[in-house]
Parts: structure tokens; C-alpha cells; sequence
């Protein structure tokens, strides 16, 4: 007997990229090794449908691929976010710093432009920033 079914994939594989090539996934297997999975998919779930409720997991896991490749129920999702703790939440960010710092840096533009024009409709009104 021939089972049909379908999953989307395309999202699902974009993220898997994106995590891998920034560093995501790689920090969050070094420092949640055995819930790893389980927060890139719900990241993904997040991402992907930001408008609803995490309790509607179960029937968007069915459809789409992600990594844990399982359900997520809403009692094992909220002893999921009990595990992730401060020190982990701190020693992720630490390595994705690490990781930002070697490449990126931070610019701020503090420049203010002027005009004294009345015909211009993208000039308006406001107070000089100095």
C-alpha cells in the first residue's frame, strides 16, 4: 500500500542554512546538546508562523520539516523552556558574540540633514537631534 504525504521543506531548509552558516546551530548543540533540536524547532515554528500560538505546534509539525523531526507537545515545550537556564542563555550568547566579533562590527550614522524647503512633501516639521 503507496502512503501520500506532504511537507514543505523549502523554509525548513533555508533556516538548517542559515543556523549552520552563522554559527547557531553548532553553539546551540555545544551548549543544549540534548535539547538542540528541539529549540531550532520551535525557533523555526516561531519564525515561520508568528502569528500563532505554540500550542498549535503539533498540527504545523505534521506539514513542515524541521530538525527534531517529532511533536513537541505543549507540557514537553514548557519543561523544554524550564532547562534552558540563565548560565546556558549567557554561554549561547557569549559564543554567538564570538562569532559576530571576528566579522561585524556595529556603525552609527549621527548625521542630521536640514531643510529649510516648503515644497518638498518628504520635509517636515521636528527638533534638531543637537
Amino acid at each position: 500500500m503507496t502512503q501520500v504525504r506532504r511537507i514543505f521543506y523549502g523554509a525548513g531548509y533555508l533556516l538548517d542554512q542559515i543556523g549552520k552558516q552563522t554559527g547557531v546551530y553548532a553553539d546551540l548543540k555545544a551548549i543544549f546538546p540534548e535539547h538542540y533540536k528541539q529549540i531550532l524547532s520551535i525557533a523555526y515554528y516561531l519564525i515561520l508562523e508568528e502569528n500563532n500560538a505554540l500550542s498549535r505546534f503539533s498540527h504545523w509539525q505534521k506539514l513542515h520539516h524541521h530538525p527534531y523531526c517529532q511533536d513537541i507537545p505543549s507540557q514537553r515545550s514548557s519543561d523544554l523552556f524550564q532547562a534552558i537556564d540563565e548560565e546556558g542563555r549567557m554561554a549561547f550568547f557569549q559564543k554567538q558574540g564570538n562569532r559576530r566579533m571576528e566579522k561585524e562590527y556595529w556603525a552609527f550614522d549621527t548625521t542630521s540633514i536640514s531643510s529649510y524647503s516648503e515644497v518638498l512633501s518628504q520635509v517636515k516639521k521636528g527638533r534638531n537631534k543637537e
